[in-house]
This record gives C-alpha cells, sequence and structure tokens, in this order.
C-alpha cells in the first residue's frame, strides 16, 4: 500500500498567474475524476452500478484582500493550479469560480472553488 503521509503541506496556489498564500492549516481539494459510479436498485436489492458525471473541482482556503477576492469572484476562464513542496500538483484550464461567496475580514481568508471540464494530476 503506498504511503500517503504528507511531506511538508501545501506551497503555492496560483489563478491565471498571481500567487495566493494557502491560508495556514488548510488544503487544497480537487476532483479529477470525470464520473462516479451510482448504486442502482432493483426490486431484488442491488442491480448494478451506473457512471454518473460530475463537475471537476480545484478548492483552497487562501490568504487575500477584498479587491484581489473581487477579481477571483469574477474569474469565468482561469487557469489554476496547486501544487505542495513535495512536488505533487493539480491543474485546471477553462475554470469558473463557484460557490457561495464569502470572506473573512477577520483573518484575511477566503474559501475559492473552481469547476472546469479538466483537472489534471501530476503526482511528486
Amino acid at each position: 500500500m503506498a504511503d500517503t503521509t504528507p511531506i511538508g503541506g501545501l506551497e503555492s496556489f496560483r489563478v491565471d498567474d498571481v500567487f495566493y498564500n494557502v491560508a495556514d492549516g488548510s488544503d487544497i481539494t480537487f476532483s479529477p475524476a470525470p464520473t462516479r459510479a451510482e448504486t442502482v436498485m432493483g426490486l431484488m436489492g442491488v442491480a448494478g452500478f451506473s457512471e454518473v458525471p460530475v463537475v471537476q473541482f480545484i478548492e483552497a482556503e487562501i490568504y487575500c484582500t477584498p479587491e484581489q477576492y473581487a477579481v477571483l469572484v469574477a474569474k469565468r476562464d482561469a487557469t489554476v493550479s496547486g501544487s505542495n513542496r513535495a512536488g505533487a500538483s493539480c491543474s485546471g484550464a477553462g475554470m469558473v469560480f463557484t460557490g457561495e461567496p464569502s470572506y473573512s475580514m477577520n483573518g484575511g481568508k477566503a474559501t475559492v472553488r473552481f469547476e472546469g471540464a479538466n483537472v489534471d494530476v501530476v503526482p511528486a
């Protein structure tokens, strides 16, 4: 079984060539899978499984100013990437800001979620 122990944590989050610091204790979450399996039930129980399309995404909690956040919320065709100190990374092009916009004035933190048709992953 592969060792899944984190090495060093996240290093960078980038949207259209602008780098943002990932919030302390936060992580970058992503979904590179274009489909997921869904259980099909029949009269006698589980009848099988079907493939259901899902939206691919990249999400992170970052430090930014209110002005920077306003720019991120308006993104409709962004190139987004994240990488950790071990060298693993995820990226997507043509990404759109989605989700409920909210910004923490207390810590200057915001959760950003970008969705798109394709998220690529490069292992360390």
